[in-house]
């Protein structure tokens, strides 16, 4: 949970994150991760109480990052940085402390420092949540627990790497028979394993990365994680300007040292994403976005760095100080019992368009029977039926065979790429038998001399002929298709058709 931004993408109203909290505890949730993109207690401080008023268990997580040095130390996010903050947020009352790693930044030899350090400071359990994305989530998964800490985030291996964490199969592995064996059924966890790979076929589309490689070296440069990188293609595609993208990932980093070395976490890092793609089409802060002028005048709260003065200038002209009113926000929950009333007055309902007013009313109206529900939203038929598998025969192999004389090259293009197939008839039936066309006019045939413009037009097509014509003429095809029309009549010279053919084209 981002503290007082909740799940959305602004800081909403205390009474919100107040009924939020109790709505969720009462749900079931029984852990809290708290967390702040600038690692601000400020940001967290009502979402702590809420969560301790609750009587469940508070995780205060700390949002690891690094500057251009791209390990741990530096001018901010050294050592003392995160032992400072894991000290005052063990004073906030945290049951447990994470290192939310969440661009997978954390090296494994500075995850060992940075455990060891921080075992020494709090008394509370220490949790290491990392990303794959660089690649290092494994080892720094080990090296932490090496230094000794309470806990790992990891995935079932089908649902394991890329952007998400490191699989747990080759840990549980690894650790069997050490003093750091966890307490987890290696057996279950393979029967885990089997259940995910029979359903995920219905949610393939949904998971897929645009990637090939599992890991991306480059976020090892430009540091912007997973979500934040498909946000930034779809702002770039918007504007037809997909093409900078690597454009946008250069800015990226200039933006950052502009804004004082923000965390790239949400809501930061799409703040900042946004910003850098604005600059690369527009000029550098010829248009600067409104989360990003809040964010200058402190709404979002203190940054590790100093903002760059001529940002600071544009962003808020005369005003160098912040509103001492501007982070209480007025009270939102009423305002939004009384949007849904004619509706609803559940709470979960209320709560939902509090967070989301626009998406979250057009859900309610779909959802209560007052809108038909779109297209879009009603399930796949279609992929329920394919991810069906558990009953379904095994697929029988073919035998293989050379390539025939038959065989054709085609370019396929799907969504802008190209791919290069080959196709030839499974079976000669695969061709297709037509009737001739009928006899041609003196008036439509093309004397023998017409030259390549002639305008004479060809006879309309005939209707299709019975199945038992005996005037049926065999013509084969590497691929099924239909007769659009006839290029050539009786009488006609072919090749001089197919040149004037080609000079229509």
């Amino acid at each position: 949970m981002r503290g007082q931004s909740l799940v959305g993408y602004r800081n909403y109203a205390d009474d919100v994150v107040d009924a939020f909290v109790a709505q969720s505890a009462d749900a079931g949730i029984d852990i809290f991760r708290v967390f702040d993109a600038l690692n601000d207690p400020n940001n967290v401080r009502r979402a702590t109480e809420a969560v301790k008023r609750a009587g469940k268990h508070l995780q205060l997580a700390i949002c690891y990052s690094v500057t251009e040095e791209g390990r741990l130390g530096g001018p901010y996010y050294n050592l003392d940085y995160y032992l400072s903050k894991a000290d005052q947020f063990n004073e906030m009352g945290a049951d447990s402390i994470c290192i939310k790693d969440m661009g997978g930044l954390l090296a494994p030899y500075d995850a060992y420092t940075l455990v060891s350090a921080l075992k020494k400071t709090i008394d509370v359990p220490l949790q290491l949540h990392s990303h794959y994305t660089s690649g290092m989530a494994t080892m720094t998964a080990l090296k932490a627990i090496e230094a000794g800490i309470d806990g790992v985030d990891t995935c079932c291996a089908p649902l394991a790497l890329r952007t998400a964490q490191p699989a747990i199969e080759p840990l549980i592995f690894t650790l069997r028979g050490s003093d750091r064996e966890p307490r987890v059924n290696f057996d279950k966890v393979l029967q885990i394993d089997d259940y995910f790979e029979r359903i995920l076929p219905k949610y393939r589309r949904h998971l897929e990365s645009a990637r090939i490689s599992v890991i991306d070296a480059r976020v090892l440069y430009h540091q912007i994680p997973g979500g934040m990188m498909s946000n930034l293609a779809s702002q770039l595609r918007e504007a037809d300007s997909l093409d900078r993208l690597d454009e946008v990932l250069e800015e990226i980093r200039h933006t950052r040292r502009d804004l004082g070395y923000p965390p790239l976490v949400t809501p930061l890092s799409q703040m900042t994403g946004a910003q850098a793609v604005n600059n690369v089409l527009s000029g550098r802060y010829a248009t600067i976005t409104g989360a990003v002028k809040d964010y200058v005048a402190g709404k979002f709260g203190t940054p590790p760095g100093e903002i760059a003065p001529e940002l600071r200038a544009k962003a808020l002209g005369d005003i160098h100080t912040l509103d001492a009113e501007s982070s209480d926000l007025p009270p939102e929950m009423d305002a939004a019992r009384d949007a849904v009333r004619s509706i609803t007055t559940d709470i979960e309902d209320v709560l939902t368009y509090a967070l989301y007013p626009a998406t979250g009313m057009k859900f309610l109206r779909i959802k209560h029977g007052l809108d038909p529900m779109p297209d879009e939203m009603k399930p796949d038929k279609d992929a329920d039926k394919s991810s069906s598998t558990e009953d379904a025969p095994a697929p029988s192999a073919l035998p293989e065979r050379p390539r025939s004389r038959h065989t054709r090259t085609f370019n396929v293009y799907i969504g802008g790429e190209r791919f290069e197939v080959e196709v030839e008839p499974h079976t000669p039936e695969h061709g297709m038998r037509i009737a001739p066309p009928p006899p041609a006019t003196p008036s439509s045939v093309a004397p023998p001399d017409s030259g390549p413009h002639s305008q004479q037009q060809p006879s309309p097509p005939p209707s299709a002929a019975p199945e038992t014509s005996t005037d049926e003429v065999p013509l084969t095809a590497p691929i099924p298709g239909v007769v659009l029309r006839y290029s050539v009549e009786i009488g006609q010279s072919v090749q001089r058709a197919i040149r004037s053919l080609y000079s229509r084209q």
